[in-house]
C-alpha cells in the first residue's frame, strides 16, 4: 500500500514538472527571456515539489525509521 501511494505522489510530480515546462515555454521564457524565465521555472518547480511533499506526509503515514528509509531510497535502488 505504501509503495502505491508513493508512486502516486510521484506521478502527480511528474505531472506538475510537465505542467511547468508548458509554463515555462509559453509564459516564462517569453516574458522573462532565457537566464531569468529558466531560473523562475526551476523555482517554481522546487517550491511545488516542497509543497505536495509535505501535503503528502501525512498521507502516507510512514512512522517508523526503517519505512522512511526503504521509501527514500527506493529510488536510488
Amino acid at each position: 500500500m505504501l509503495i502505491t501511494k508513493a508512486l502516486a505522489v510521484w506521478l502527480l510530480i511528474l505531472l506538475l514538472a510537465v505542467t511547468n515546462g508548458v509554463l515555462r515555454e509559453s509564459v516564462f521564457l517569453p516574458a522573462l527571456g532565457l537566464p531569468a524565465g529558466m531560473l523562475v521555472s526551476g523555482l517554481v518547480l522546487c517550491a511545488l515539489i516542497l509543497i505536495v511533499t509535505y501535503l503528502a506526509l501525512p498521507w502516507l503515514a510512514v512512522r517508523k525509521h526503517k519505512q522512511q528509509w526503504s521509501l527514500g531510497g527506493a529510488g536510488c535502488s
